[in-house]
């Protein structure tokens, strides 16, 4: 049967709708429509189209200023539902480390060598590092991944990780395989893992792994927050209140 004049359009929509949607697979917290078009080479009438239809149907939403579009709740349902790995006990570590210390608390899984954020509890500062579900980072970049990094064993490392190179985001990214094992080292001599600015410039996090789930699935939990408050004494403290949770 030859497909319809109709069908093929239908067809070329849904597919920029899910290049367009595919753009946040870097981690991406906001994107503007510009940006969009520049970047897929679709008009940008077109991308206003496609992102109103988006937005209608719930898979992205308008932050604040209306500039930029973000992962809408509709993604965030589905990740919870396509990964069910947090518990009550889970959420309520996450909100006891939220209220103590009003950072932005994450939690996320390993997903072969990225992370996937898949519950967030945002900072009650006037100044938060905001990561929404949904988001994806390399896990050789940011705390819980380093902390799931370090419970797998060395060939399962090497089949997740490779030999690197692997992306340095900041100058101070770990980019080898020997600064890979040097730093997971220190995670599992510690216990937590720990980056300073090794994601993005101006952020540091805490995490720790948590413990099994019935499935299998392992998680990690961080404290995420603005590298001005992460003085010594505060790593400090927030190390010893998820060391006191599980």
């Amino acid at each position: 049967m030859t497909p319809t004049r109709d069908g093929d359009a239908g067809s070329r929509t849904l597919v920029r709708g899910l290049r367009i949607l595919r753009l946040f697979e870097d981690g991406a917290d906001g994107i503007t429509q510009a940006a969009m078009s520049a970047r897929l080479g679709v008009p940008l009438p077109t991308i206003g189209r496609l992102c109103r239809a988006l937005c209608d149907e719930g898979f992205l939403e308008r932050e604040e200023s209306g500039r930029r579009l973000l992962l809408g709740p509709t993604l965030r349902q589905l990740s919870k539902v396509l990964v069910p790995v947090s518990g009550d006990t889970e959420r309520r570590w996450m909100q006891i480390l939220r209220d103590e210390f009003e950072e932005d608390i994450n939690m996320a899984v390993l997903d072969g060598a990225d992370v996937l954020y898949v519950e967030s509890l945002p900072g009650g500062r006037s100044l938060n590092v905001s990561t929404p579900v949904g988001t994806r980072a390399h896990a050789h970049t940011v705390a819980a991944g380093k902390a799931l990094l370090a419970e797998l064993g060395l060939s399962e490392l090497q089949a997740v990780m490779g030999p690197g190179p692997y992306e340095r985001r900041t100058a101070a990214s770990v980019g080898t395989w020997p600064e890979l094992l040097e730093h997971l080292t220190t995670v599992r001599a510690d216990g937590l893992a720990r980056t300073w600015e090794e994601y993005d410039e101006g952020v540091s996090s805490v995490a720790r792994a948590l413990p099994p789930s019935p499935d299998s699935r392992r998680a990690a939990i961080a404290v995420t927050m603005p590298t001005a408050r992460a003085t010594p004494d505060r790593i400090e403290q927030i190390i010893q209140s998820i060391s006191t949770l599980w």
